[in-house]
Formats: C-alpha cells, sequence, structure tokens
C-alpha cells in the first residue's frame, strides 16, 4: 500500500460480478482495472522482437491480488487474446495476497476460468497471515 488510494482499494472487501459469471473483490479488482491498459501496451511492446516468452505475474500482499486479477483480466478480455497467445506460459506467484475471487457457485465459464487459474497460479500464505483469509462479502 503506497497512497491514500491504495489504502481505499486495500479496504474495499465488497464483491463484484464479473460479466464472465466470476466475483472478485472489488476494491483489488478497480485498481487492476486502471492499470490494465498499460499493462497490455507494455506486454505488447516487450514482444515485438518476435521472441518466444513466458510471462511470471507476481506480487506481495495487494500486489499478489492484483497479479490474480491480472491473470483473470488476461483470460476474459479479447484484446490481450492476440498477446498472449505469443506467450509459452503464464504463471502467478503470489505471497500472503488476500482472497480476490469469491465465486463459490461457478457456471459454465466461469468454473473453467477459475479452473485455469488454479492451475497456474501458486500462492504461498505464512500460517499466522490474516490478510489472505479477508475477502468481504457481496454489497446490495
Amino acid at each position: 500500500t503506497f497512497s491514500v488510494q491504495d489504502a481505499f482499494h486495500d479496504l474495499q472487501f465488497s464483491l463484484q460480478d464479473l460479466a464472465c459469471g466470476v466475483e472478485v473483490n472489488q476494491g483489488i479488482n478497480a485498481a487492476v482495472s486502471h492499470c490494465l491498459e498499460n499493462v497490455r501496451l507494455a506486454v505488447r511492446e516487450a514482444l515485438k522482437d518476435g521472441g518466444s516468452y513466458k510471462l511470471l505475474v507476481t506480487g506481495h500482499s495487494f500486489g499478489g491480488g492484483c497479479a490474480m486479477l491480472l491473470r483473470l483480466h488476461t483470460l476474459i478480455s479479447n484484446s490481450w487474446g492476440p498477446i498472449i497467445s505469443r506467450l509459452t506460459n503464464v504463471d502467478v506467484v503470489t505471497f500472503g495476497a488476500p482472497l480476490v475471487i469469491g465465486s463459490h457457485d461457478l457456471v459454465g465459464g466461469g468454473k473453467s476460468i477459475v479452473a485455469t487459474l488454479h492451475k497456474e497460479c501458486r500462492c504461498y500464505v505464512h500460517q499466522g497471515d490474516v490478510v489472505p483469509r479477508l475477502l468481504g462479502s457481496k454489497s446490495g
């Protein structure tokens, strides 16, 4: 948490439904959505040389939640398709990240998206850390 805005996002524990059928932490999703296009453009720029690359997205605490939701957005957004198809692998590693996926009754596409996240993501949590156990509830 580096700014007042980050603290605001940290404290938004309500869940938000995405069009793909997945519930996510609203505050962290707002932070990711704010920078998503800049990240996409940076990755596209890095791939201009035509080489073969793996992408590792990582973060600690709030940054780990952002890493997980960034990967989620790359799976559900058409604008990421051409970029992701040029990568040989995408991995996410988080350390002490809060829970960011809230759906328990997934159907259809949401179920396969979350299955992909579980396959690609490694989440490390210290047994005494309470942050990874925080998610919140739906508002409204």
